[in-house]
């Protein structure tokens, strides 16, 4: 069996959509990025749409047999697809020890720090229109949370570097007090 030029193109198109699926470090996912994502699928559909039409038109004029590996792709192409999608929340290969909530905001959700088994965290805010995640290492010293990342920003109007832990309350109280304080929430 000889390999042709539309497989290449179904296997490009079916790779595309996990550039905008899957980060490794710091991310913000839109909706402008749900959108791209939408239209890489769709021109997968395509690809396979045609592939499809010119297996059955081989089918009807030349008598041959119908070619799986459209079909092969599609199944493989959504698991993946489906899979990337759902875990984009969860954490594969940690384990949460602790989850702080910011108490100021208005929804529950809009900001939390999540602290792993591993001395690693993710710092999550989300927004009207996109939701951002930000990941490091952290340590306790004494009752001080020391989160450290690469990029941090001196301006950032969310995130802080240093929080003191009053273990009486359970919270998190930055050391720049215009920040939010975060609640445990376990």
């Amino acid at each position: 069996m000889k390999l042709r030029k539309r497989y290449f193109v179904l296997l490009f198109f079916s790779i595309l959509p996990f550039w905008k699926l899957t980060s490794f470090g710091d991310y913000c996912f839109s909706i402008l990025d749900m959108i791209i994502t939408g239209g890489l699928i769709v021109l997968f559909a395509i690809a396979v749409i045609s592939s499809v039409f010119h297996n059955l038109y081989k089918i009807t004029i030349k008598r041959e047999v119908f070619n799986i590996i459209p079909v092969i792709f599609v199944a493989v192409f959504s698991v993946l697809i489906y899979i990337s999608w759902s875990i984009k929340e969860d954490y594969l290969f940690k384990n949460k020890q602790h989850v702080f909530l910011a108490s100021d905001f208005k929804d529950a959700n809009a900001a939390k720090i999540i602290l792993f088994d591993d001395n690693t965290f993710v710092f999550k805010t989300l927004f009207k229109e996109y939701s951002c995640t930000i990941k490091g290492e952290y340590q306790f010293k004494n009752d001080s949370l020391f989160l450290n990342r690469v990029n941090i920003s001196e301006k950032d109007f969310i995130f802080d570097k240093k929080y003191y832990y009053n273990r009486k309350e359970k919270i998190l109280i930055p050391k720049n007090e215009t920040l939010s304080v975060f609640e445990l929430n376990d």
